[in-house]
């Protein structure tokens, strides 16, 4: 009992000659007589901060005995034993307590700020991710078997019998002792993996590029040093790999962020294309059917489709992949089982006027545009793709009477009544900002081509893997002549096209939109009608332009993000427009101004 009420009181230290020691050693406020107070807090139950524990947790004496118990009474009830798991694993879930864990983790994270590269003043490089690596699993010295540490207590004549004995033993007994020496941390590589799968999710994805976290332990980095160690250790990291992504797939990703499933699907793409894609394909069979059956692409499959954010990692994480390399080809061919249904979400799904992975110009026919609209937009497409028109010779004719003449009847109604859908307020927003829409639509060809050339690809892809090998070469020239390489193309890199054509045609886009809201306002003069607010009709058109780019760019979430960017740093939509965009305001909602 008194020496319970010792460990509750704490033990008094002597008197520290310097005022910061007590605090230095985390001992606490000194006490009047210049002592301090050394407590030993327990730390069964205490939840560490920044750490995710991945693996089962260790197990304390009182539930070893009552295991054994149930397992004696278990074996003779049932006659049979539990599956065998792997001994590294089962090693670090018994043998590891808490306090170990935590320290491991606390030095892995160590080990990772102190290496990493960094270049002297003298122009050498030091650090790196390859030294961090070899750092981390230098710590395997410093724990050592506990069966060891009791042999080494016991001393005397037990331990030289013991040598003696490991003399007479046979070769087989002795070449066990020797491995068990040099492996005294069984399982280490699992507490690694916990410790840095734990950082990779917290760190912001390399698709956040508007992360502003200054910590030193990144996501890039932390990928990279894991790749390291799993060229380091090739028969133990894998494996613990494995482990770590079953287990958090199983039990942790439903109650993970967005954010945190995003940076942790990030990382298993990198990973992934960064070790030849090798991953058990048994994974992919078991994983299929939340995607399958989890993810709607649309709201009318969203009433008979579950979302779960196990499929939408899994979708991500093939996402992520297909932006790795220059076709999704290389994903379905060498990442995902042969047939396999994963490969139809490695890109978004196609505009429904462009349905038919594109056509002659990479362009289909919208049912639900006009003739006339249909015309103008090819007409602005060649003008600016092909004779490369001056910007105010073609700002002129778009704000011109001919173009208002002869495609105004086919939205003259844009003050026409549609109730208050979503639905509605969209189809609104098309008929009042036809000439942005149509000048937008023109000026996104390179995202438009650039996303039917990759479906293209998927499509020869998918047929390729369900087909026998018999029938690959005349389904693969079948499909080379069906769509044939486009030899107009710009360039192969569509981001620079539309980087260029957004900042040479702004005065087209911007003079469009003031041309839609004014035409709008005198129709609703002549109906006698209260108009909106100025700022309103313009985020409205913004918008239209935001919508317009999403349309082009539905084959992937990350390319019409920097497309998103260009369109603001170009200033042709604002950043409120496009949070409002983002968030399924189409800013046509709003009350009326009536003054």
């Amino acid at each position: 009992g008194g020496e319970s009420d010792e460990e509750e009181r704490g033990r008094r230290w002597g008197r520290f000659p310097c005022l910061a020691l007590p605090y230095l050693l985390a001992l606490g406020e000194r006490g009047d007589d210049g002592t301090a107070v050394l407590r030993c807090y327990r730390l069964e139950g205490m939840c560490l901060f920044g750490r995710l524990p991945i693996f089962d947790a260790p197990s304390s004496d009182d539930d070893d005995e009552d295991e054994d118990e149930d397992d004696e009474d278990g074996n003779e009830d049932e006659g049979a034993s539990k599956p065998a798991t792997n001994p590294r694993q089962t090693a670090y879930v018994k043998t590891y307590s808490l306090s170990d864990r935590y320290f491991l983790h606390d030095a892995v994270r160590d080990c990772l700020v102190c290496y990493r590269a960094n270049v002297l003043d003298a122009g050498v490089e030091k650090g790196g991710t390859r030294d961090a690596a070899e750092q981390i699993w230098a710590l395997s010295h410093l724990f050592v078997a506990a069966e060891k540490d009791k042999n080494a207590a016991e001393g005397g004549e037990e331990s030289e019998n013991r040598e003696e004995d490991g003399m007479d033993a046979d070769g087989a007994n002795g070449g066990a002792s020797n491995k068990e020496e040099e492996d005294p941390a069984a399982g280490i590589e699992y507490g690694v993996i916990e410790s840095l799968l734990g950082l990779i999710v917290q760190s912001a994805s390399s698709s956040s590029s508007s992360s502003s976290s200054s910590s030193p332990l990144g996501h890039v980095y932390l990928s990279h040093v894991l790749i390291e160690l799993t060229k380091l250790k090739p028969n133990l990291v894998p494996q613990a790999l494995v482990a770590a992504v079953s287990a958090l797939f199983a039990d942790f990703l439903p109650s993970l962020t967005p954010r945190a499933r995003d940076s942790l699907s990030g990382w298993l793409a990198f990973h992934l294309t960064n070790t030849d894609y090798q991953w058990p394909s048994a994974f992919w069979t078991v994983w299929t059917p939340y995607v399958i059956k989890g993810c709607a692409s649309d709201l009318s499959e969203a009433g008979r489709m579950k979302r779960n954010s196990r499929g939408e990692f899994v979708v991500r994480a093939l996402r992520f992949m297909g932006l790795y390399v220059s076709s999704p080809e290389v994903v379905v061919r060498d990442c995902l089982p042969r047939g396999s249904p994963l490969g139809s979400v490695l890109l978004g799904d196609p505009p429904a006027d462009d349905s038919d992975g594109g056509g002659d110009g990479d362009r289909g026919e919208d049912e639900s545009k006009g003739e006339s609209l249909a015309a103008l937009e090819r007409d602005l497409e060649s003008r600016i793709w092909e004779h490369n028109d001056d910007p105010d010779a073609v700002r002129e004719y778009m704000v011109g009477d001919e173009v208002t003449e002869s495609h105004q009847p086919d939205n003259a109604d844009d003050g026409e009544e549609g109730g208050e859908s979503g639905d509605a307020k969209k189809d609104e927003a098309e008929r009042i900002f036809w000439r942005t829409g149509a000048v937008i639509s023109a000026l996104m060809r390179p995202a438009r081509r650039e996303g039917n050339r990759l479906r293209r690809a998927l499509k020869k892809a998918l047929a390729k893997s369900s087909s026998s090998e018999d029938s690959e070469g005349a389904s693969s020239a079948m499909m080379d002549e069906d769509h044939p390489d486009d030899a107009n193309a710009d360039t192969e890199d569509a981001l620079v096209d539309l980087a260029d054509v957004l900042s040479r045609y702004r005065p087209v886009v911007l003079a469009a939109l003031a041309r839609d809201v004014q035409s709008h306002e005198e129709n609703l003069d002549l109906r006698g009608e209260a108009k909106r607010a100025e700022s309103d009709m313009i985020a409205a058109g913004e918008i239209r332009v935001l919508r317009g780019a999403a349309r082009a760019c539905r084959h992937s979430s990350e390319f019409l993000g920097e497309v998103a960017g260009l369109l603001v740093r170009e200033r042709l939509v604002g950043c409120e427009s496009a949070v409002r965009w983002a968030t399924g305001d189409d800013a046509l909602s709003g009350e009326e101004d009536v003054s």
